[in-house]
């Protein structure tokens, strides 16, 4: 997932399937439907079969997927929204990986022997339990960083700018956008050694409300429940998650709830 990630995503090798077989239905929304289908198919045969690591190509094919996706919602088409949803969140993922791996390209190349300390000791520039391969030599990196949560203010701007993140400031709240992702950090006061008080999270379509907590604390999966404190190396932080499927808002720390949002409950989340 782009903001938040571990390994390098893998090439998207997801076809839509089973979800482009037309029903013979020739009307309205159906059939529009059923269109973009047929385009964003091909557009996904000649990605997976071309260049997967071509950014462009893989944009062009993320917006006719996500165009079929509006027009399969418009028309009700529910087994085939589940499935475009999937090749959304894989296409999603994958164009993200793609940016930042051309963001680390634009820095000044190390040496060999910066290479060989970075290799040793780790970056502290994104969060700890996540790794990346270095797109000098492909050597494994371990990152060695605070987690989201817990990034000052400088630390989270410097994460954001390597990602291509368009910053905005407001009073004691950054925000961070690039495409879908929005996130926000609200801090007591800016200052060097300043914790969030309250990070929200407005994840990629598709991505499970978990998957965006675990990417911004570093817990285990094994016990996060809606609307139940979070267990961090920082101690337990507030866990509101608003939205749905579609796309999930999660919110960490002391935060406001969203106006108009209503919060998630535990009987609503996947078993």
């Amino acid at each position: 997932m782009g903001w938040l990630r571990g390994k390098e995503s893998a090439s998207p090798g997801v076809l839509l399937g089973s979800a482009f077989i037309l029903f013979g239905c020739d009307f309205g929304a159906i059939k529009k439907c059923h269109d973009e289908m047929g385009v964003s198919q091909q557009l996904m045969v000649e990605f997976s079969n071309g260049d997967r690591e071509d950014l462009a190509q893989a944009q062009k094919t993320l917006a006719a997927v996500e165009r079929t996706l509006s027009a399969c919602k418009e028309a009700k088409r529910t087994e085939e929204v589940e499935k475009i949803t999937d090749a959304q969140r894989q296409l999603t993922s994958h164009v993200n990986a793609l940016k930042e791996r051309a963001e680390r390209e634009k820095r000044p190349k190390l040496t060999p022997e910066q290479l060989a300390e970075l290799k040793a000791k780790g970056d502290r520039s994104c969060p700890k339990g996540q790794e990346y391969e270095h797109y000098q030599n492909g050597v494994v990196i371990k990152c060695t960083g605070p987690q989201l949560y817990e990034m000052s203010p400088a630390d989270v701007t410097e994460y954001f700018k390597r990602r291509g993140f368009r910053k905005s400031e407001t009073g004691n709240r950054l925000s961070f956008e690039r495409g879908a992702q929005v996130l926000e950090f609200e801090y007591p006061a800016i200052s060097a050694d300043a914790v969030p008080e309250c990070v929200t999270i407005v994840a990629d379509p598709g991505i499970p409300w978990q998957e965006t907590v675990i990417r911004a604390t570093g817990v285990k999966p094994r016990g996060l429940k809606l609307g139940k404190p979070v267990t961090t190396t920082r101690g337990a932080r507030e866990l509101l998650v608003e939205g749905g499927p579609e796309q999930f808002t999660v919110k960490l720390g002391k935060c406001a709830p969203t106006p108009g949002q209503k919060a998630l409950v535990e009987e609503l989340s996947p078993e």
